[in-house]
């Protein structure tokens, strides 16, 4: 018999962890569209806009991991469906 492979990750913690290689960004918002806003320290604009995947979503649970970045420097807020 062949062995069942399961994708599903655990949804936790919320927030920022770093990740090998990267960080792993969890954040809980009910919409349609959700998208991670990086500013330079004391910004008042987004220095970057990253949407989440909605493959990546698990009801009202987004998620994505960036590899090869470093977000120490940075301050991040989520948008909502255009809100933040």
């Amino acid at each position: 018999m062949d062995k069942l492979q399961s994708s599903a990750e655990i949804l936790y913690p919320f927030g920022v962890t770093p990740v090998e290689n990267g960080v792993k960004i969890l954040v809980q918002a009910a919409g349609k569209s959700c998208f991670l806003l990086l500013f330079s320290p004391g910004g008042e604009k987004p220095c970057e806009r990253i949407e989440f995947k909605e493959d990546e979503r698990v009801g009202d649970v987004w998620s994505m991991t960036l590899c090869g970045r470093n977000l120490e420097e940075l301050e991040y807020c989520f948008e909502v469906d255009g809100r933040m």
